[in-house]
């Protein structure tokens, strides 16, 4: 009898296992049944849906894959959309896609289905470029309401020398861009460009970490032939009387002190030499180089190398000199002085750190010693109302000095 018992609570087990087996082998045939049927409406519907959504806000992507995260029963099933977006994207976008699903025993729901877009920002429209000269452009372009910031980007010719420059669309590629602007501001002046060269540039909106397609047409500008030196006003004393665009400059008759004005350029590799003539008989009057910020008050100051009208003293840094007190100054013929009516050459190798000094176009002093990492500019100190310092383009063609850095001959 107890045998008999013992069988039948054994046998009463096995039943329990093999209905628990059915009850889970059903519940797992209703899960996959809800996969498959989740993952068809999914295929045939949302799919659809979202490309033909994409599509009409003109997103220029391919849906290439629909991933599954498949979590323990009465849990939600998460599944996302993951994309594959090319380099040549012009545009970002962000998907959240939320399934879940309930299982009780043979019974199985799909529910809470969503897709939400956040949409991109329109692209940016109108870029225009205003105010070009030769080394910068101020650009502009129609701010985007719902953007927190622009990317700009610029193309040169010299990252993408095959482009031709006949073609009415160039297309630069786009590893050929640089950004050269990131900020909320619908406008950015761009500085520092080569002169008589060509550009390209596009911009983009963005919201937060959302982009928007890149404008709808590179800008292509290209910058003026360079200019000569001009004087100018903004760096030069308040009491400097700046005339001729910029041309010509002399002091204030009511002004009772040394005054001095700037050039508006720099020297560099490429701009090495001005020319400046020289007006009025008055002695008082210094022509040469000073670095970036130095006074403009003082006849000379140790920030500038200057050569004085009549004596031809040279005053290098502050401290008065002629060829016998420093070895870096020399003379180069016995022509060591200028006078009204000349014209003064300044040669600058910024990369040696020299400059020259020229009487019509014949060389008389050089000097070494010039700081190079800083911006060295063409300056005047004026000391009297009766003398002018005036840029030319007079056509001395002078011959680089030995022991710069090029021997090649400049005109000025």
């Amino acid at each position: 009898m107890l045998l008999d018992q013992l069988d039948k609570e054994e046998e009463t087990k096995l039943k329990y296992i093999d209905a628990s087996r059915n009850i889970c082998s059903n519940r797992l045939q209703k899960v996959q049944e809800c996969l498959n049927l989740v993952e068809q409406v999914l295929a045939q519907d949302i799919v659809d849906d979202f490309i033909q959504h994409a599509e009409s806000l003109q997103l220029q992507r391919k849906l290439k894959e629909v991933s599954k995260l498949v979590r323990p029963t009465g849990e939600a099933l998460a599944l996302s959309l993951s994309q594959t977006v090319p380099d040549s994207a012009l545009d970002a976008t962000g998907v959240t896609l939320g399934i879940t699903f309930e299982c009780e025993e043979a019974k199985s729901s799909v529910s809470e289905l969503q897709l939400v877009f956040q949409e991109a920002p329109d692209p940016p429209s109108d870029l225009v470029a205003k105010d070009v000269t030769d080394s910068s452009v101020l650009l502009q372009w129609s701010a985007i309401k719902e953007s927190s910031h622009y990317i700009l980007q610029m193309c040169t010719e010299d990252r993408y020398p095959n482009l031709d420059l006949a073609s009415t669309r160039p297309f630069p590629e786009d590893s050929s861009f640089t950004i050269i602007y990131e900020g909320p501001q619908n406008e950015f002046h761009v500085k520092s460009l080569p002169s008589n060269e060509q550009h390209w540039f596009r911009v983009r909106a963005c919201s937060n970490n959302i982009m928007s397609r890149w404008c709808n047409k590179t800008l292509s500008v290209k910058t003026k032939e360079e200019r000569g030196f001009s004087w100018d006003r903004a760096a030069s004393h308040k009491e400097t009387v700046i005339s001729m665009e910029g041309q010509r400059v002399q002091r204030s008759p009511s002004s009772s002190h040394w005054v001095c004005a700037f050039g508006n350029k720099a020297f560099n590799l490429k701009r090495r030499y001005a020319t400046i003539k020289v007006s009025g008989d008055s002695p008082y009057l210094y022509v040469g180089v000073a670095y970036k910020g130095a006074p403009v008050a003082e006849a000379y100051n140790n920030v500038s190398v200057l050569w004085r009208k009549g004596s031809g003293d040279l005053c290098f840094h502050g401290v008065r000199l002629n060829r016998s007190k420093l070895p870096s100054v020399s003379s180069a013929s016995g022509e060591l002085c200028y006078g009204g009516g000349d014209v003064v050459g300044i040669m600058v190798d910024v990369k040696l750190g020299k400059v020259a000094f020229f009487c019509n176009g014949v060389l008389a002093r050089t000097a070494s010693g010039l700081r190079t990492d800083v911006d060295v500019l063409p300056f005047v100190s004026l000391g009297s109302a009766d003398v002018v310092a005036e840029f030319t383009t007079e056509s001395f063609i002078p011959t680089t000095p030995r022991d710069f850095s090029s021997q090649r001959r400049l005109r000025s």
